[in-house]
């Protein structure tokens, strides 16, 4: 009866005292916040990633998508800043909807854990106003997030923002319009009388 007990106690404590984590990738956008002076500027943002492996495994690849407001932005490149020894994707950019699908690596050598430079995005302001930058897992199976042993790992975004406002009109602008209107009105007083 004890060794009964013993054994029901060996095979049930395996799972119970088990800690596994999950691998995690944590990516965001350097710098997380940009302000933009003025229509048609051309500015980047990279994007940053942060490997936290359960054990010793190396990061195989993985892929994001981004989604941003086409009214206040478009992207006009995506570099990828990742090995690419297996395969490569700057993603589908559509500036029409405000979003780039897909940018991914692959790689037989891996990442191992810590910090590493995901990407660079290249926009240019197009409308005023603030855009969020939301960037998410993406679904394409070529460059799911896995490490080496094919475990898939967990993505966490962290978003960014760009604010485009126009350029201010200088002091001495707005003096030189206050003096002009002031002499165009003495100067249609005088036509009047």
């Amino acid at each position: 009866m004890k060794a009964f007990v013993i054994s029901i106690i060996i095979a049930v404590s395996p799972p119970l005292c088990s800690t596994s984590q999950a691998s995690l990738v944590d990516v965001s956008f350097s710098p997380d916040k940009k302000n933009v002076l003025g229509l048609n500027q051309t500015f980047s943002f990279d994007i940053l990633g942060n490997y936290t492996p359960d054990g010793t495994e190396k990061l195989l690849g993985g892929a994001l998508d981004l989604i941003f407001d086409h009214n206040i932005l478009n992207v006009r490149s995506v570099t990828l800043n990742t090995p690419t020894d297996i395969a490569a994707s700057t993603g589908n950019i559509n500036n029409l909807t405000g979003s780039v699908n897909t940018i991914g690596f692959a790689t037989f050598s891996g990442l191992t854990g810590g910090p590493f430079p995901f990407a660079s995005i290249e926009f240019e302001s197009v409308g005023f106003g603030q855009s969020p930058l939301q960037m998410s897992d993406s679904n394409d199976l070529v460059f799911a997030w896995a490490n080496e042993n094919f475990d898939p790992v967990t993505v966490n975004s962290i978003n960014g923002v760009v604010n485009v406002t126009p350029v201010p009109l200088p002091a001495a602008a707005w003096l030189f319009i206050s003096g002009l209107g002031g002499l165009l009105a003495l100067m249609h007083q005088r036509g009047t009388s």
